[in-house]
């Protein structure tokens, strides 16, 4: 098989969809290495260093270069301008569709920007959520037409499209019964990192990020914007420290700044405990199971997740988890999380407080969570993506 994949999420800082895309291409490029594997990025510039020399031995096509050639293809007689087709992305896209030498039976597997680029190769799309269309007010403009567009893309050129959960995929066939009969579940899995189990060690890392290491915190993994409930998280955290026994407590919010965010960074202004809330910001992989694994709980009040990786990752930590009861998150953390309503802060404050003060529990949760995390790899989520490309050429055959 020949397989074009949109790897424009490389271009970028890695994040949720950048982790599943890196992870899924290097396995699969690992596991199945007969087949022909190629890439499809916006240019030769990466935010991380270690992105371009993961490209390096590949075989990868830049979209600014093609859009290039395809204007250097324009005869300066043609009565369209050139500027013209800078300005019709879709136009752009079939011109560059035409004059590219890909076969018609190669499989391009969209993800992120650049999904919509080849409509007369075999189609897919990883389909992560529903976000923007079960809670349009969470999110831009932008967000909101980009989605859209993905979806109509996937409807009229997609024969099958991936989801990463269950829940995923009820929320996409509830919404376009069209999709019925289109749809493959292959749940994700989180970087190799966290699959090596490293006991406490060292708390040093912290001060690197102003944080106390004699102090115990909570944490929360996410880009700050609304769909991820911090004003929540904050809230709670207030009353938890108005408690005495949790006075010396910390909150790490690890994650950069996402969109929609005033009313958050409003309410943290004026939080009565802003000394002891730390926001990391971007934080290097490497660093990023030291927070999971010193943490005396990962909170996680997400109103809404297609999967929800941070919960895989912390139970791959050791770190007991108090998270929402909603969408994809009990179907990837099961009994190995206490699971609340992410509108009731009374009830997020007492999970927590239940978890900080039984320690069998927390062992109970660690143990659950370690076993559990072994349910999600990539060895199997490539294996269940290979038959996913062989029953798609079936399909369009």
């Amino acid at each position: 098989m020949r397989i074009l994949f949109d790897g424009s999420a490389l271009n970028y800082r890695l994040s949720g969809i950048g982790y599943y895309f890196y992870n899924l291409f290097a396995n699969i490029n690992k596991e199945y290495p007969e087949n022909q594997y190629e890439l499809l990025l916006i240019n030769r510039r990466f935010q991380d260093p270690k992105m371009e020399l993961f490209c390096q031995d590949k075989t990868v096509h830049y979209y600014e270069e093609l859009r290039k050639k395809v204007f250097t293809k324009i005869p300066s007689s043609s009565p369209i301008p050139q500027y013209v087709f800078r300005k019709t992305d879709g136009l752009i896209n079939r011109v560059i569709d035409r004059f590219r030498s890909l076969e018609k039976n190669t499989i391009f597997h969209g993800q992120e920007f650049l999904y919509d680029r080849f409509p007369r190769l075999i189609n897919t799309l990883t389909i992560h959520d529903l976000t923007t269309e079960l809670f349009p007010a969470f999110h831009t403009e932008t967000n909101l037409r980009r989605s859209q567009k993905r979806i109509k893309f996937a409807l009229k050129h997609c024969s099958l499209v991936c989801s990463v959960s269950q829940a995923s995929k009820r929320d996409l066939l509830n919404l376009y019964p069209k999709f019925s009969g289109r749809v493959e579940v292959i749940h994700e899995s989180c970087h190799p990192i966290f699959d090596v189990y490293k006991p406490r060690d060292n708390k040093s890392f912290l001060e690197k990020y102003h944080i106390d290491p004699k102090k115990p915190y909570l944490l929360s993994v996410c880009t700050i914007e609304p769909r991820k409930n911090l004003k929540t998280v904050l809230r709670v955290f207030r009353s938890l420290k108005k408690k005495k026994a949790y006075a010396n407590f910390q909150l790490v919010l690890v994650g950069g700044k996402g969109w929609k965010t005033e009313s958050f960074f409003r309410l943290l202004e004026r939080h009565k405990n802003l000394d002891d809330i730390f926001l990391t910001g971007y934080v290097p992989l490497e660093e990023l199971p030291h927070f999971y694994r010193y943490a005396a709980c990962f909170l996680y009040l997400s109103f809404y997740e297609g999967f929800g990786l941070p919960i895989l990752e912390a139970m791959k930590s050791a770190c007991p988890i108090v998270a929402s009861n909603t969408s994809s998150i009990p179907e990837v953390a099961g009994d190995a999380a206490l699971l609340v309503n992410p509108d009731e802060e009374e009830e997020a404050l007492m999970a927590i407080e239940q978890v900080l003060n039984d320690n069998v529990l927390q062992e109970d949760l660690v143990k659950k969570g370690l076993e559990r995390g072994k349910l999600f790899n990539w060895q199997k989520a490539a294996k269940q993506q290979i038959k996913f490309y062989q029953k798609l050429i079936q399909l369009v055959k």
